[in-house]
């Protein structure tokens, strides 16, 4: 079987620049440049960004602008279902299967899982102290405080 794409390793910066551009404009994968007989083959890219890190960290950029290449897709299939030109189902379909590529192209922006950092900027401990020191006073200024009442846990008051 003949294989695809150049097999060229010399990667000068421009050849890395069209490469990331069709990813990332083009929405191409990196395996569909590497078989494309003007690029260098996807092997020889993946041995590229396995051996330097900016490398790996612009195909990373690039595959989250193809994330968003995919987002334009998405409304043309909108747009044809809209128009009678594609079966809703068929459009459905499409547009489901690209919206899951979104999220594992780029799940920082597209993904479905939504994370909450909290900081704590004192601690309980603290805080109980505070209260600790605030039924104090209340008490010393004639207030009435109800003191906590031990639950034994056999369910009665």
């Amino acid at each position: 079987m003949p294989r695809k794409g150049n097999y060229r390793t010399v990667w000068s910066p421009e050849v890395l620049d069209e490469y990331l551009k069709r990813i990332a404009i083009d929405g191409m994968s990196a395996r569909g440049v590497g078989k494309m007989k003007d690029m260098p083959s996807y092997e020889s890219f993946h041995m590229l960004k396995s051996r330097d890190a900016e490398v790996n960290r612009r195909y990373l950029e690039a595959m989250e602008s193809r994330a968003t290449a995919i987002d334009d897709e998405i409304d043309d299939v909108i747009k044809a279902v809209a128009n009678g030109e594609m079966d809703y189902q068929a459009g459905r379909l499409a547009v489901d299967t690209m919206k899951w590529r979104m999220t594992k192209l780029y799940p920082r922006f597209y993904g479905d899982n939504q994370r909450v950092e909290v900081e704590h900027k004192t601690s309980f401990v603290d805080e109980l102290k505070r209260v600790a020191a605030r039924v104090e006073q209340a008490r010393l200024e004639g207030a009435e405080v109800i003191d906590a009442v031990e639950d034994k846990g056999d369910g009665k008051d």
